[in-house]
């Protein structure tokens, strides 16, 4: 093999390389931004105080409506928590082990799901892929329910 060969296929090879890092990192991006901590997670749910509220979000990888819906969750979090800072989101991937808790204690069974608590106590739940129909039942659920 000549040089100019070489190096060709060593630059390809780099190129390859950095193209998948980069799509890894695009496809991470584009992912649920699950809570890491679950255990905690629901520990900090089960003993809330009364003021505080609470958005549980339950999502399945490979679900047509999940996969559909994570852009509009991403959108609806960050314009909620820009609202209310002290607004406390769980994002629930059900296929973790450590989830069960959380679909146990709520009954969940379809996704996406969204659970509004305040304290412990529910105030609401819905299920949407879209993103203006979930900005609009959690404005309702947390505005008029005076959490």
């Amino acid at each position: 093999m000549s040089k100019k060969t070489k190096i060709s296929l060593l630059v390809a090879i780099l190129l390859s390389l950095l193209g998948s890092a980069m799509l890894g990192i695009a496809i991470q991006q584009q992912s649920y931004p699950d809570t890491k901590n679950l255990n905690q997670a629901y520990q900090e749910v089960i003993h809330a105080p009364t003021g505080q509220k609470t958005v549980l979000i339950f999502h399945k990888p490979g679900c047509n409506r999940c996969e559909g819906a994570k852009k509009a969750v991403r959108k609806v979090v960050k314009e909620v928590k820009q609202k209310d800072a002290k607004m406390n989101f769980v994002i629930i991937n059900v296929n973790r082990a450590d989830a069960q808790q959380f679909l146990h204690h709520f009954s969940v069974g379809q996704y996406p799901y969204l659970i509004v608590l305040a304290g412990q106590q529910e105030k609401a739940s819905f299920s949407s892929t879209q993103f203006h129909i979930m900005e609009k039942n959690l404005s309702v659920a947390l505005e008029e329910k005076k959490l």
